[in-house]
């Protein structure tokens, strides 16, 4: 596998999401083009050239996950960015008892690591919602602080650590973040940011494309 320059980011070890051509088709052109209008389009068409030109540029580290997100992600509506959004988003919480959990736990873990949900806090509220997706208004920054971050974070931790049962502890708080990347993020992200989590996606795996 290529090396990555030095500033890319990381974009996690695996993607829920298939291919969407005319997803990424949109984003390769409004990289190349500049024209965040084609987001309102139906369908953009992106030559061989272009597409060559987008893989390249991530290849020599001028396009990162950081770009994508500032000149495409952040401009796509969110579901909390509509009025009475975030009322929407609680509402959908409380019809769903186990994926309220999950965010009261991942909103818990955004202030300290290995923190669990409380039942008797009432945690999903408009004002606590509203500060999570200030604190976190894109999926890419959401996965730098509760994937990408997290996994690095212990996986470096294991191999500093000289204590079999410290280490024993620290796998197994690897392998459920591990499970919450695969079963329970997904879902979240879907809910919190709609049609940014689509893109953010097919973003990554333009990324990884790029660097296989």
């Amino acid at each position: 596998m290529e090396r990555s320059p030095p500033n890319l980011e990381p974009v996690g070890e695996t993607s829920p999401s298939a291919t969407n051509v005319r997803q990424q088709d949109k984003i390769i052109k409004i990289i190349e083009s500049g024209n965040l209008n084609l987001l309102n389009q139906p369908t953009t068409t992106v030559s061989d050239d272009e597409r060559t030109s987008f893989l390249e540029k991530v290849r020599a580290g001028t396009i990162d996950g950081a770009t994508l997100d500032d000149k495409i992600i952040a401009h796509i509506g969110a579901p909390f960015g509509s009025e009475g959004g975030v009322q929407k988003l609680c509402a959908q919480f409380e019809e769903d008892t186990r994926l309220q959990r999950n965010f009261a736990n991942t909103m818990s873990n955004s202030i300290s690591r290995g923190a669990r949900y409380d039942e008797s806090k009432q945690i999903v509220t408009n004002e606590n919602v509203t500060s999570f997706v200030t604190a976190f208004p894109t999926p890419r920054i959401f996965d730098a602080k509760f994937i990408d971050g997290r996994i690095q974070a212990l996986e470096e931790e294991v191999e500093k650590t000289t204590n079999p049962e410290h280490a024993k502890m620290i796998k197994s708080e690897l392998a459920l973040q591990r499970q919450l990347q695969r079963e329970t993020y997904p879902r979240l992200k879907a809910l919190l940011y709609g049609k940014r989590d689509e893109y953010w996606e097919q973003c990554k795996l333009l990324l990884q494309e790029a660097l296989r």
